[in-house]
């Protein structure tokens, strides 16, 4: 490509053409290319310091978000406005984690009880329709879309209708006790042993890969409580027949017999130090969720691996949990935070694809789902983009400034403010190179003076 680019000289009023070459792999990478391009234009609507040459690629090849619809329904428009963003900051990973146990918003063609009875209400229900719009929209954009529908455990929407509640293996428990079952109200895991889980599992295997084309499919696999399974004595009736001595094997059994559904797809599966002793298969992909100093789990791998390390990118965290006490993985995460997040700490080599953020919404909804993603997603783009140029911190807070006031006048999304609106119009005033923690440095100021005041009034 050869377009060119007039400036209007302010000074002598004269025309300046400059010819612009962009040598791109394919239409994404025109994209970002054009993305760099718009970077470069200042306040007054110039390039500055051309001639320029920029060779430019990212640090890492998945860069993305995960958004939890299945808590708070997210509508069409919302997820849209997330896509067109992500674009503008050089993300291209949308996980959208579709299904939990609290709700199934997603339309299953073959089996309408699944949305019929697990979505929230008929207006809280991902179309086909809507689906397609999704994937067509993020296409233009430069945007993958990863599908994940949890399971075995998480499962207990599936089962609201009266024609699949024996799917549920601790249908019927005692509320109070949830605890015994699940990580979080309402419980629910599939029972593997029974034929009629394998009509849900299998019809919904059939739908995504029809309607996804994807390479990449995230099937859960996170938080198994034996307690459910144990609720239901005909589990462990077929177990003995089948030889399996505990539970692992049976949840092995799933995820096998599970992933002959996708033969031609590469499995994600959600990690921890404290996950179950579960077989992997060979082109399983690992999302890593633990916190960042335990990495050393991984090493008994040899699968792929995505960060979404819970102490630098769990957006929910310092939220307040679903019941109203602290969230378990306080405290909020800041963009400073998010920022100072370091992929290659993890050690792994090419083994790491790259990072997510993940927003689990218990509380959070429509109204606060932009301004708890950004500007930290922004942090989080720029961290996975350009790994080894850091940028100081008066830089680093000019690109959010810059792109928060993007996103908020150009899509309509209301991101968190960065700082107040006077260090955000005088950046220089506020922040320094080099200076580190200026939070708690004001913390501490803060302290300082309360202990000034104690001892005035003692």
């Amino acid at each position: 490509m050869n377009p060119t680019f007039q400036e209007q000289n302010s000074v002598d009023n004269q025309n300046q053409t400059y010819e612009i070459q962009m040598v791109c792999e394919g239409y994404v990478s025109f994209l970002r290319a054009i993305e760099t391009l718009y970077q470069l234009i200042n306040d007054e609507g110039y390039i500055e310091g051309v001639p320029l040459y920029i060779e430019d690629e990212p640090s890492y090849k998945w860069r993305g978000i995960m958004l939890d619809t299945s808590r708070h329904f997210i509508s069409l428009n919302n997820i849209l406005k997330q896509i067109r963003a992500m674009q503008k900051v050089k993300l291209n990973v949308l996980h959208i984690h579709f299904s939990d146990s609290d709700s199934f918003p997603v339309e299953i063609v073959s089996v309408p009880d699944l949305a019929d009875y697990g979505a929230y209400s008929s207006q809280e229900i991902y179309s086909l329709g809507d689906i397609n719009q999704i994937l067509t929209y993020a296409k233009k954009y430069g945007v993958t879309v990863i599908p994940e529908f949890d399971t075995p455990a998480h499962t207990r929407s599936w089962s609201n209708s009266p024609n699949f509640e024996e799917t549920n293996a601790c249908a019927g428990y005692d509320p109070k006790d949830w605890a015994k079952y699940c990580v979080q109200p309402p419980c629910g895991s599939l029972d593997p042993t029974i034929e009629k889980t394998w009509t849900l599992v299998e019809a919904v295997a059939k739908q995504s890969k029809a309607l996804f084309q994807s390479k990449h499919f995230h099937m859960g696999g996170d938080e198994v409580k034996t307690g459910c399974w144990e609720f239901k004595p005909s589990i462990k009736e077929w177990m003995d027949g089948e030889g399996m001595t505990n539970y692992n094997e049976l949840e092995t059994y799933f995820r096998k017999r599970q992933a002959k559904l996708y033969p031609d797809q590469n499995l994600l599966y959600w990690f921890n130090s404290g996950s179950n002793n579960i077989e992997l298969q060979k082109k399983d992909i690992i999302q890593y969720w633990d916190k960042s100093d335990s990495y050393d789990s991984l090493k008994k791998f040899d699968n792929q691996v995505i960060l979404s390390s819970y102490d630098h990118l769990y957006f929910d965290c310092g939220t307040g949990n679903l019941l109203g006490g602290d969230s378990w993985c306080e405290p909020y995460k800041t963009w400073e935070q998010v920022y100072d997040f370091d992929p290659s700490a993890a050690d792994l080599g090419d083994r790491l694809l790259g990072a997510e953020a993940c927003l689990w919404s218990e509380v959070i909804n429509n109204e606060n789902l932009d301004n708890k993603i950004w500007p930290r997603a922004t942090s989080l783009a720029l961290r996975l983009w350009n790994e080894n140029e850091k940028l100081n911190k008066p830089e680093l807070v000019k690109k959010l400034v810059d792109t928060n006031n993007y996103l908020l006048q150009d899509l309509q999304i209301g991101p968190a403010p960065v700082t107040t609106e006077y260090c955000s119009l005088n950046i220089d005033m506020c922040f320094f190179e080099n200076k580190k923690n200026d939070g708690q440095n004001l913390e501490n100021k803060d302290l300082i003076q309360q202990e000034k005041i104690r001892e005035i009034f003692n």
